[in-house]
């Protein structure tokens, strides 16, 4: 489960990368954490949720 949840998290912190480097991978990205939503372990869902919210939001326009 840590090992799931590391993963996750570390592409959610990819998002952090230029908009440029992530737009290729997105659609990807997007539909591979689909499996990680059907974790039984509830930790691990969360963290996907998090993760694919913050891709789906990769090439959005800012609300600043």
């Amino acid at each position: 489960m840590q090992v799931r949840i590391a993963a996750l998290q570390l592409l959610y912190d990819v998002t952090k990368y230029p908009t440029f480097v992530l737009l290729p991978h997105k659609v990807d990205v997007t539909l591979a954490l689909a499996a990680a939503l059907d974790d039984p372990k509830r930790l691990v869902r969360n963290t996907a949720v998090k993760a694919r919210n913050a891709w789906y939001l990769v090439g959005a326009p800012s609300t600043n």
